[in-house]
């Protein structure tokens, strides 16, 4: 994600939220709503958010979420090493990877009733806490 920051500032402002949703989306609706919410940032303003979550990212290959984790990504997810990476962290955590049919990286946009329906059957395997009684 580090090494994609020279490449942005490299596509042209006028085509970069185009290319960013056609990379994040694969329905049209999805694909729309995505170059109008990346619409709304400059270009200047995009890369200073791409390069403020890379800062975020600080993988410890020894780390193990201690409450209970859902991952779901999208089948068609080409976004950097989500597709090969993913299924090694469901590994490591212990959990099965809820792959989308028909979707890309925001699988919640692309088919978000399989995705909610993920969501439900992971939530109805969560115990309540304490608080929440």
């Amino acid at each position: 994600m580090k090494a994609a920051a020279p490449t942005l500032l490299t596509i042209p402002a006028k085509q970069l939220p185009r290319l960013i949703a056609e990379a994040s989306a694969i329905t049209q609706g999805a694909q729309a709503d995505a170059r109008r919410a990346f619409g709304q940032l400059s270009k200047k303003e995009f890369v200073y958010v791409w390069r403020a979550t890379v800062e975020f990212l600080s993988p410890n290959p020894g780390y193990r979420t201690p409450v209970p984790l859902c991952l779901i990504r999208g089948e068609q997810d080409r976004t950097g090493n989500i597709a090969s990476a993913m299924p090694r962290w469901a590994e490591i955590e212990d959990i099965e990877e809820v792959v989308i049919p028909d979707a890309g990286h925001i699988a919640n946009q692309d088919n978000p009733q399989v995705v909610n329906a993920a969501i439900d059957a992971f939530l109805r395997t969560v115990p309540a806490s304490k608080e929440a009684r």
